[in-house]
């Protein structure tokens, strides 16, 4: 957590975006426990594109176990931070690739925000 700390200002300035791997991701529990704290304390929340959304939907139903497991373990963790408001879902249901449709919202309000994304993707 104290490691988490140095970036208080992150949470406190910036609009946050994640993608569907870090929901997934091994660690992803220990990650949003962390942040949680600071999300409160910034009076701040992670925007989630309703594409990742529809991701998790599609990984639960994967029929490699370990992609099922971590999409309902993305889905349990996006339950708890909408019950506390800490998530925002946005988006369009016709939105169909994650990449491009960061790279639009970056590029549009890059000058209007301080924009973050959380990823484990390289190519984003």
């Amino acid at each position: 957590m104290n490691e988490l700390r140095n970036l208080e200002y992150l949470f406190r300035d910036y609009k946050i975006f994640i993608d569907v791997c870090s929901i997934m991701h091994n660690s992803s529990e220990k990650f949003f426990n962390n942040i949680k704290p600071l999300l409160i304390e910034s009076n701040n929340h992670i925007i989630i594109p309703m594409i990742v959304v529809k991701e998790l939907e599609k990984n639960v139903n994967s029929e490699d176990d370990k992609t099922k497991e971590n999409a309902k373990k993305g889905f349990k963790i996006l339950s708890s931070f909408a019950t506390e408001r800490l998530i925002e879902v946005q988006g369009d249901e016709n939105d169909t690739v994650i990449e491009r449709l960061f790279q639009e919202l970056f590029t549009k309000f890059r000058d209007s925000y301080n924009m973050c994304l959380i990823t484990q993707d390289h190519t984003l």
